[in-house]
């Protein structure tokens, strides 16, 4: 395992000659804090002059601290998962004690979420195996290609199971106890079990199932392209209720525990609850609805193309807000402040009413995540596939 360095300026003759002595042995770095390539300079109590770093040049961007200081961030450490050749990171699951990083070529890194140091990296199919996604049950990860299901100590890396399914699945696996429950292409909602090896059940429920199922009440519910819904109780695949939608989707659908929120194709966002055969309520749009919708404490946030971020009061459907500013994913918040990313600008946003109250550009990133929706650290991917963590300040 690599180690974790800051440069300094400051290095000494011999300490120099240390470091180039590793290098002679084969000793490599994959975790990296760059040094800065603006300064300024500000003063310690004591009134004696201290640097003050502005900008850092890391994983392939460049940080403006005090844009992140605005919105309650700072800088923690930038990480390198280990891929190979042009590979590009696909999968990015955060927890509160580590990330599990895949590759589009089926790479796997575990990276130690306070240190930023890759604990163990594995590629456990060949290149052109297509995985889905990872579910973890305490030091147990599940990684799941179309295929196969992988059982791995998220510690050492080593394998206790490596299992055929008897399906092709295509989303990540949502995970019921002992089994792990997938959409497929075929249409069915597919459970496989873990602690045997084998299929407990599937579920025809219409066409091809692209977006992840979600937990709704005591329920799995699920969309397939052909506007099927359906919700399935997840140890006997009894058929709770079923309704419909009116178009493909091109998102996962969000609850808040008790109903099912999908933004569709068709202009519309839809609320479904196992208790009904149709829709609780619908808001309409006017334009198809492609970028991810967010729910959190009782509203949900959905970006319309032209309009802007809506708040939608979960209950009812009804319009809270709409910031014609405001549009993008909403990631989490912090300090009260929603945090919204749009594939090029960080904003925080006030949730009474949509205003932007910071703005900045963060050319480079490919994708932004956090490991908890409230006050969480976030974890940015670049272009160049480091994972740089905020953690808050």
């Amino acid at each position: 395992m690599s180690a974790f360095t800051h440069p300094s300026h400051f290095l000494g003759r011999a300490l120099a000659l240390l470091v180039l002595s590793a290098g002679v042995i084969g000793c490599q770095s994959t975790q990296q804090a760059a040094s800065p390539q603006t300064t300024g300079t500000g003063s310690t109590p004591g009134g004696a002059p201290v640097q003050e770093h502005r900008t850092t040049a890391s994983g392939g961007i460049t940080i403006v601290h005090d844009d992140w200081r605005q919105i309650g961030y700072r800088w923690d450490w930038t990480g390198y998962p280990n891929l190979a050749g042009r590979e590009g990171v696909k999968f990015v699951d955060a927890y509160n004690d580590l990330l599990v990083v895949q590759g589009q070529d089926n790479s796997l890194t575990i990276i130690d979420a306070k240190t930023g140091r890759n604990r163990w990296s594995d590629r456990p199919a060949n290149p052109l195996v297509e995985f889905v996604g990872v579910a973890r049950e305490g030091n147990n990860i599940f990684v799941c290609s179309q295929t196969e299901v992988f059982i791995m100590d998220v510690n050492t890396g080593n394998w206790s199971a490596r299992q055929p399914m008897s399906q092709v699945v295509n989303t990540p696996p949502l995970r019921y106890g002992q089994t792990l429950i997938f959409g497929t292409p075929t249409g069915e909602l597919f459970s496989h079990r873990t602690d045997f090896g084998v299929t407990a059940w599937r579920y025809d429920i219409g066409g091809p199932i692209e977006a992840d199922p979600v937990w709704v009440q005591s329920t799995v519910g699920a969309v397939a392209q052909d506007g099927s819904v359906a919700f399935l109780t997840p140890d006997t695949a009894v058929a709770v209720s079923t309704a419909r939608v009116g178009g493909r989707t091109r998102t996962n659908p969000v609850t808040d525990g008790t109903m099912m929120f999908v933004a569709c194709m068709d202009q519309s966002v839809y609320a479904f609850s196992p208790e009904n055969q149709r829709h609780v309520w619908r808001y309409r749009t006017n334009e198809e609805l492609t970028i991810q919708p967010t729910y959190n404490s009782g509203v949900l946030y959905v970006t319309v193309p032209g309009t802007g971020l809506v708040a939608l009061d979960a209950m009812r459907g009804s319009e809270n807000w709409i910031g014609p500013d405001a549009g993008g994913v909403v990631v989490g918040t912090r300090s009260g402040s929603l945090i919204v990313w749009d594939g090029l600008e960080i904003k925080a946003v006030e949730p009474s009413n949509g205003d932007v109250l910071v703005s900045f550009r963060v050319p480079g990133v490919a994708r932004v995540e956090t490991d908890a929706f409230d006050d969480g650290n976030l974890y940015l991917v670049t272009d160049q596939n480091a994972v740089i963590r905020f953690a808050p300040r």
